[in-house]
């Protein structure tokens, strides 16, 4: 098709004029014929990249022209680097490991000059067709994830909340306040009926901690991704104040007795 298309350009270059070189017979009895070759063509592609993306779902969300840069990159997987952040939301970049180039060691989100980091519980090989060594990345980032997740689920209960926020990436940060505070509630309510100051002390203690979070803001937090960090867990903080603060109204109103309540449940 590209070479009967260069001849056909060729000579309409010689003739020089648009009207001659229309009334070539040539030119009707072939482009028709290359106009079918080419849907052809594009039948072809479209099936072919349905297969990659039917293996790895995630190429949905990439146009044709990406996908095909991706799937060209295959055999060079330090040349997918500049692709990740089109087919994961969060990952910018991953780190090879030094010894073996073809290992992905850690997952990348960036944000300017500031570099958010996770370590993968275990290597994955870029090796072989490039959307099943994706799948496995893909795999291995929830596993990775999901551990990290079942560690601080424990250490934000056990540990400071500055120290805490500090050493968890955003995500764990927010997941650890918001677990915090559901333990507290639910403390709070199962011995309200023993303790009428629990309710009004817990909610001290919910204020308490917005101002802690608040106050952060006005420091020096090193990036931005960091006061983003903080900023977000604020606002979740302010949500979960106000939360509390209507169950305590409700709880002095009699309108709520304990923590199977439906108002706390739902």
């Amino acid at each position: 098709i590209n070479k009967d298309w260069e001849k056909l350009m060729v000579r309409a270059a010689e003739v020089k004029f648009v009207v001659a070189s229309c009334g070539n017979e040539l030119l009707r009895t072939s482009l028709p014929v290359l106009y079918s070759e080419l849907e052809k063509c594009q039948k072809s592609l479209e099936g072919y990249l349905e297969q990659k993306r039917s293996k790895f779902p995630r190429f949905y969300f990439v146009s044709n022209p990406v996908l095909l840069l991706i799937l060209s990159q295959g055999s060079d997987p330090q040349q997918m680097q500049p692709y990740y952040e089109k087919v994961f939301d969060s990952i910018d970049r991953v780190v090879h490991s030094k010894q073996d180039k073809l290992q992905i060691i850690e997952i990348q989100s960036i944000i300017g000059p500031v570099k958010e980091t996770i370590s993968l519980s275990k290597a994955v090989k870029s090796i072989g067709n490039i959307e099943e060594w994706l799948g496995e990345l893909e795999k291995e980032m929830q596993l990775s994830l999901k551990k990290l997740c079942e560690s601080a689920s424990s250490e934000c209960v056990a540990q400071p909340l500055r120290q805490f926020v500090t050493k968890n990436c955003g995500q764990f940060a927010l997941l650890g306040l918001q677990i915090l505070w559901t333990v507290q509630c639910q403390e709070a309510l199962t011995k309200a009926k023993y303790n009428k100051h629990i309710m009004v002390e817990t909610n001290k203690t919910q204020l308490h901690t917005l101002q802690d979070l608040s106050s952060w803001c006005l420091e020096d937090l090193g990036s931005k991704m960091n006061r983003i960090k903080v900023e977000t867990l604020v606002t979740i903080q302010v949500h979960q104040r106000d939360v509390f603060a209507d169950l305590t109204k409700r709880f002095r109103e009699k309108k709520l007795t304990d923590a199977n309540d439906f108002e706390w449940l739902k």
